[in-house]
């Protein structure tokens, strides 16, 4: 009889244990919902503005957004005047692309 309950814990007790182990496993992470899209499908959706730099004159910060735009044509620039991080007023280059 001892035995037995012996053997039965033994067994409840693996079950268990597997079963414990197991699951974490067996849960498929759901769909990801990361954008797929490759290159060329980035080119055909909107333009996004991007930062690149901050210049004291504007011209500076044209011939910067120009050079860009004559590397890449698709790309367009603006140039923006404000207080930077540090508080000194800046003109801030932005690339759309």
């Amino acid at each position: 009889m001892r035995t037995r309950k012996i053997l039965v814990g033994l067994a409840l007790g693996t079950t268990l244990a597997l079963g414990a182990v197991a699951a974490p496993a067996q849960a498929a992470p759901a769909a990801s919902s990361v954008d797929t899209r490759g290159p060329a499908d980035a080119r055909n959706a909107a333009a996004v503005k991007h930062f690149y730099s901050s210049h004291q004159t504007i011209g500076a910060c044209y011939n910067r957004g120009n050079y860009w735009m004559s590397q890449h044509p698709s790309w367009t620039a603006s140039c923006e005047r404000f207080p930077g991080h540090d508080g000194v007023v800046k003109w801030h280059l932005y690339m759309w692309y």
